[in-house]
């Protein structure tokens, strides 16, 4: 990549019909041929408007980005809190099922025991 430094200076038009002159353009071929070139480089150029039509078209997508990304987060964000409240819904209905579990086989141990006389 060319940095400014070292990057070609553009041609003037006098160099470029100093150049086409030498390899046997006329005066007016050579002043028209340079005409053209540089109506097409400075039609390439970008102005300092450009430049700032561009940085503000830039500002407003980036805040448009942000603004989704955020709402996108705070969606994820209310998800993962109703992910946290079934976890603990679901460990309570386990903590019961466990309960009513040891309370049956407790008593199913109990009853055991006067059956059998353990």
């Amino acid at each position: 990549m060319l940095s400014l430094q070292t990057m070609p200076h553009p041609l003037t038009q006098i160099e470029i019909m100093h150049r086409l002159k030498k390899v046997g353009f006329t005066q007016e071929q050579a002043e028209t041929h340079a005409e053209i070139v540089t109506e097409l480089n400075e039609s390439n150029l970008a102005t300092k408007k450009d430049v700032l039509d561009l940085e503000k078209k830039n500002e407003s997508e980036f805040a448009l980005v942000r603004k989704e990304m955020r709402q996108e987060f705070a969606l994820v964000r209310q998800e993962f809190a109703l992910v946290r409240t079934e976890m603990k819904l679901m460990e309570s209905h386990i903590i019961i099922k466990i309960s009513v579990i040891m309370s049956g086989l407790l008593a199913l141990f109990g009853t055991a025991q006067k059956v059998f006389g353990l």
